[in-house]
């Protein structure tokens, strides 16, 4: 689990901001929010992170992007360097976590281009032991030193350094050769298993949720049915179906048609004609009505439902499974196309249940911050922007002004978090209770 993230030099983040995960001494919620993955480091389950617009929330769930896509996925092409007036190119990442309870710090230096320095080490004791510290040598080469401890042998290690690109990372490069080192296999496994891929507005999540259902023996469909159910959806079931339609007569001769080497189309023609056909699986909720006072079940094709509804589907179908795989997960905008009490049930049954799992999200739905009963200090995040266009951020926790008895919701508003549109002028009419 995440300890802290940090980044320098990367969309909105110009100067060097660390991210802590570890909890205060406040024991609000204790039990709720925080988790020990080993004896006395105490970590938060859930982080919240309110700001203006164009206060750089959305590049924060970008670091966890970028880092995915790199170690997990090879592809450095989300790497962004901090745009105003900046003639420094490299970006600099660093996590501590805790993986099968030890302690790692993996650490990344890189450019739009290629890899500068990549470290990673872990602290099987108090000391800390390198994995590997990898560089760029000034002739554009690529020099890996491996830690002493480490069990492979030298000839495997010559085998994988030819297949390390100047824009792949170790991690990646190990992992897609087969070499399965102890730690390095570990930490690749632990990216790939642990530390999710975000969600964010724009790009779809359906696939995955498919997957996720249909390779899952009906456990997870039964969670999430249950809690759609808690949550006030009238969904009793929810079945994958395989509708297989006909390829019409035209549509096999213009495909054949197209086939311009190919020799006795007319025969193939015949043969073919009424024999082909597409099947596609489609999603189908099962929903209880009550008709003349007798309740009877129907089915809605899944395409037909609210964009709240289908957002609200597949989001609890990923955070039930992050909390199943006790992984890291953020999400951009988490009430995006959601109520908010619906929101509040989804982060009030997290916390009672998230294990050793962690969930970071953003969010411009202020309303939240009116349940104080649902909120810890350290697990409260204000993001903003400095003068010079950087991202900066602040706890809760660290606004010493703020006691437990206020209220959130209109110290927020009246601008003393920060973190607000400057174009709306602070509540000042509000008091702080």
């Amino acid at each position: 689990m995440i300890q802290s993230i940090s980044v320098k030099n990367f969309l909105s983040f110009k100067e060097k901001t660390e991210f802590s995960f570890e909890a205060s001494s406040d024991n609000t919620l204790e039990s709720q929010y925080v988790f020990e993955p080993v004896k006395d480091v105490r970590l938060l389950k859930m982080i919240m992170l309110f700001g203006s617009n164009g206060s750089g929330k959305t590049n924060f769930i970008k670091i966890f992007k970028f880092l995915y896509e790199f170690i997990v996925e090879g592809d450095l092409s989300s790497f962004q360097p901090f745009n105003y007036n900046n003639s420094n190119k490299i970006g600099e990442f660093e996590i501590v976590f805790y993986a099968e309870k030890i302690k790692y710090i993996y650490k990344l230096k890189v450019d739009k281009n290629s890899v500068i320095e990549e470290k990673l080490y872990n602290y099987p004791s108090q000391k800390p032991a390198l994995i590997f510290d990898r560089s760029k040598t000034t002739d554009n080469k690529i020099n890996v030193d491996y830690g002493k401890k480490l069990n492979v042998s030298n000839v495997d290690k010559g085998i994988i350094n030819k297949f390390i690109k100047n824009d792949k990372s170790i991690l990646f490069s190990w992992s897609a050769n087969y070499f399965e080192s102890n730690d390095i296999y570990t930490i690749q496994n632990w990216f790939k298993t642990k530390f999710f891929k975000p969600i964010n507005t724009e790009d779809s999540i359906s696939n995955l949720v498919d997957d996720l259902l249909l390779n899952d023996e009906k456990k997870l469909k039964h969670s999430v049915i249950k809690y759609m159910k808690q949550a006030g959806f009238s969904i009793s079931d929810l079945e994958y179906k395989t509708v297989t339609t006909p390829i019409d007569n035209d549509t096999i001769k213009e495909i054949l048609e197209s086939l311009k080497t190919f020799e006795n189309k007319d025969n193939l023609l015949k043969e073919l004609q009424g024999s082909l056909s597409l099947q596609k699986i489609k999603k189908v909720f099962k929903r209880e009505i009550t008709d003349k006072n007798k309740t009877k079940t129907v089915e809605v094709n899944f395409d037909e439902e609210s964009k709240g509804t289908k957002r609200y589907f597949e989001v609890l179908t990923i955070i039930l499974n992050q909390i199943k795989e006790e992984g890291i997960l953020a999400i951009d905008e988490l009430e995006y196309s959601l109520h908010p009490l619906i929101v509040i049930h989804l982060i009030s049954d997290y916390i009672r249940q998230a294990g050793e799992s962690q969930l970071i999200f953003t969010s411009n739905n202020v309303a939240l911050l009116n349940y104080k009963d649902r909120l810890r200090r350290d697990a409260l995040w204000i993001l903003d922007k400095d003068k010079n266009g950087s991202t900066i951020y602040k706890t809760v926790s660290n606004i010493t002004k703020f006691r437990k008895e206020l209220s959130y919701f209109n110290y927020y508003l009246k601008g003393e978090f920060g973190g607000i549109p400057q174009v709306v002028k602070p509540f000042t009419n509000l008091t702080n209770k």
